[in-house]
Formats: structure tokens, C-alpha cells, sequence
């Protein structure tokens, strides 16, 4: 494998940055990918999982020539992430409903639980929600357009492998939806925050450049319409259909991954509460309060490894927030709160 110096005697007097002073990285190669990652849809593809990322020293050299080549967006440098939080960056919805005004850091920790020990199975509780359910905003909206609001992470990025170096770079995310699959989505990169205490002292001791909100637009261009059910598939209501379509390995991942796309129906919603209410292990934790200030009522499941985490409102069993900790040093790996889900006639 090459390194710097053996490429650099390879091409000898014909290296075109031969003499050439690289200027030191404006931005860290976590920052880089972490805008990557939030121009893109927030769902991995089916069995990818983007966790732990350990970023090497030697990535600063990756970061450096991405600057000599014009290919790092401007604007990732910014204020002390410390005093930011994600509410300064969102609005009203299209319908001019308020947005709750998420409070992100600069420690992040699991919400706390009204069923902390020993939480009984959820079965009970979670059907007769199902049995009760009220409409929601994107059961009474109308318009020709779906507009999906959230906020959310789903990798932690180590400097350090010893887990006391970690950050992690959320994004917000609005998209407005066509009938016809073309899209609008404007992604925001929020300032970085910590999965526990010690990261965060350690940044306070040794300071990168920190990540500045930078929003970016994509425009997503309609699929031909023999491709359209497959590009991004509707969701089914037919209990039969959801079955086929949920992940038996771990219900909560559809659930979020559906509530962080779709406008979900009431009897979707309905169906995926009783789908979870005979999921061995799924246990009820009672109320719970998301990082939006919302109240709702939560439900967990752990392996012993991850432990997922689905916050419903108690009212509509709309998703309001999930979280993926990993054990045993609770580390929010992966988080998603859905702050608006309607339709509008509003068009980014």
C-alpha cells in the first residue's frame, strides 16, 4: 500500500504538486464525511449499518488534499457548537404549524423512563393504544405535496479508540414529496455534540475546527413510472402486506424508517403497534419526554447489546423519537426525532 512519500517518489519531477505547500485542513475529515452522509437520504440501504467510525490521524491528509482540489464546501467552520442548539436552525412547517425546538447537547444521554427497572411486557399496553388511535397532521392535512421534518444522527465518530474521544454530527432534514417520486430536500448540518462527558472535555482541551450549520438542496428528479413502486415504494395498510415488509430482526428500524420518510397512516400506525405488542422482548416504559420536549410514551427492546428505543405520541401513536443505545456505556449511537409530518400544497 502506498503512503505519501512512496507516491511521491514515484512520480518524481512529474508530481504536478511538486514544491507545492499544502495548506493546513479547514475542515476535519469527520466533518467532511458527515456532510456526505447528510446530503443523502437518512435511511441506509437494507443491511447497512453506519456506526463507529474511527477517524485516522493521518486522515488530516485526505482533508488537506480535498482542499487543494476545490472539493470542500464552504462554510464548515462555525461558532463554539457548545451554545448551539438544533432548535435555532428549524421553523414552522408549510402549514405554519409550530415546531417544537429541540435541545441537542452538548452531552447527549438516553431519556429518562417513568418505568426505569424492571419494565413489564408491553402487549397489553401497546394494543389497546392500537384500538384507540386519534388522527394525526398527516391523517388531516391535505395537498399534493408530503412534507417529512426531522432531526437525527446515525453514526458516532471516534478520534481516539478508547471511546473517549467520540462526536457526533447531527442533521436536519425536510422533504417535500411529489405524487410522482421528484422530491425537494434540504439538509442541514447542525454543530457537533458529544455521546458522553469525557468527549466532551477532551474537545474543550484539544479543539477542532468545529462544524457550522451548512444547508444544502437536492432536487430529486421524478423516476420513470415503470420504476416508481420501486424507487421508493408506498407504504402498505393491509396487515397482511406490513408483515412482508417489516424487519423481523428489529421492528423498530421500520417504524423509523417509515415514520422518517412517510406521512404514516392511522391504520399502519395501528397494524405496526400490535406487530410490536407480540415482539418477544418489547417492554413498556411508560411516559417519557423526547429531546423536543414532547411528552409521549415509550417502548423498549434490548439484545444486550443495543437497546432501541420508539417514543409514540400518546394521543395519534405518531413516532416522535427513536434512539439506538449501545451497552453497557449508553452511547445514543443512532437517534431520529420526527418533528412534522403533513401534506401541503407548499412546494419547498
Amino acid at each position: 500500500m502506498f503512503d505519501t512519500s512512496s507516491t511521491k517518489a514515484l512520480l518524481g519531477p512529474t508530481d504536478p504538486a511538486r514544491g507545492v505547500r499544502i495548506p493546513p485542513p479547514r475542515a476535519q475529515a469527520a466533518d467532511i464525511i458527515a456532510l456526505a452522509e447528510a446530503t443523502a437520504a437518512i435511511v441506509a440501504p437494507s443491511g447497512v449499518r453506519r456506526r463507529r467510525i474511527l477517524v485516522p490521524v493521518a486522515a488530516g491528509v485526505a482533508a488537506a488534499g480535498l482542499v487543494a482540489t476545490g472539493l470542500v464546501a464552504s462554510g464548515l467552520t462555525g461558532a463554539d457548537p457548545s451554545s448551539v442548539t438544533a432548535g435555532e436552525t428549524t421553523g414552522p412547517t408549510p402549514t405554519r404549524t409550530v415546531v417544537p425546538t429541540p435541545t441537542l447537547g452538548p452531552v447527549i444521554r438516553p431519556v429518562g423512563f417513568q418505568i426505569d427497572q424492571r419494565p413489564p411486557a408491553a402487549g397489553d399496553q401497546l394494543r389497546a393504544l392500537a384500538a384507540q388511535l386519534a388522527p394525526g397532521r398527516c391523517d388531516t392535512t391535505t395537498g399534493k405535496y408530503t412534507f417529512v421534518h426531522t432531526i437525527g444522527w446515525n453514526a458516532v465518530f471516534d478520534d481516539l479508540p478508547n471511546g473517549k474521544a467520540q462526536r457526533i454530527i447531527p442533521s436536519e432534514r425536510r422533504e417535500w414529496s411529489a405524487p410522482d417520486g421528484s422530491a425537494r430536500i434540504r439538509t442541514t448540518v447542525l454543530p457537533t455534540v458529544y455521546p458522553n462527558e469525557e468527549s466532551y472535555r477532551y474537545f474543550q482541551r484539544h479543539p477542532v475546527e468545529p462544524t457550522a450549520t451548512h444547508t444544502t438542496v437536492e432536487d430529486v428528479d421524478a423516476p420513470p413510472a415503470a420504476e416508481r413502486d420501486r424507487a421508493k415504494p408506498p407504504l402498505p395498510t393491509d396487515p397482511a402486506e406490513i408483515a412482508k415488509r417489516i424487519d423481523d430482526q428489529n421492528p423498530f428500524r421500520t417504524v423509523r424508517d417509515w415514520s422518517s420518510n412517510y406521512p404514516v397512516p392511522l391504520a399502519t400506525r395501528a397494524e405496526l403497534l400490535r406487530i410490536l405488542a407480540k415482539t418477544p422482548g418489547v417492554v413498556w416504559r411508560g411516559e417519557a419526554t423526547d429531546r423536543a420536549g414532547r411528552k409521549g410514551v415509550a417502548v423498549s427492546l434490548d439484545n444486550g447489546e443495543i437497546e432501541n428505543v420508539l417514543i409514540f405520541d400518546p394521543r395519534t401513536a405518531e413516532m416522535l423519537a427513536w434512539d439506538e443505545i449501545e451497552q453497557p456505556t449508553d452511547t445514543v449511537a443512532g437517534a431520529t426525532l420526527v418533528l412534522g409530518c403533513e401534506h401541503t400544497d407548499q412546494f419547498g
